[in-house]
């Protein structure tokens, strides 16, 4: 980028009032990731799990072991967020059937490429 002085970005913030604007040297916003994962089991009555693969606790162990990336994975000066706010079970809103499926959907905020990657 031969020649170039200055870069801005432009982004919209709710913490700031309609005129505002904020102007940081470096980096202001980190990089947002999306991801979704699916976590197969084999669903039925909820009065036999024996006989079933319920992948709920399952769900919940993928989401507790990605929480710990952050504070195992990566160097604890580096700014990162793992985010997984949703996490569903499929259309069936009974409270006796053990799905099949659990999809999570999240996101992942870093700073810097390299823990980025």
């Amino acid at each position: 980028m031969e020649g170039v002085k200055y870069i801005y970005g432009h982004h919209l913030m709710p913490s700031f009032k309609t005129g505002e604007l904020g102007v940081k040297n470096g980096v202001l916003t980190s990089a947002s990731d999306s991801f979704n994962a699916v976590i197969k089991g084999k669903g039925g009555h909820a009065s036999t799990p024996h006989l079933l693969l319920d992948p709920v606790p399952i769900a919940a162990e993928v989401v507790m072991a990605i929480q710990t990336i952050v504070s195992r994975k990566v160097d604890p000066q580096q700014p990162v967020v793992i985010s997984i706010p949703t996490m569903t079970t499929g259309p069936n809103e009974s409270n006796n059937v053990i799905p099949n499926e659990v999809k999570l959907m999240g996101t992942i905020r870093t700073f810097d490429n390299v823990v980025r990657k």
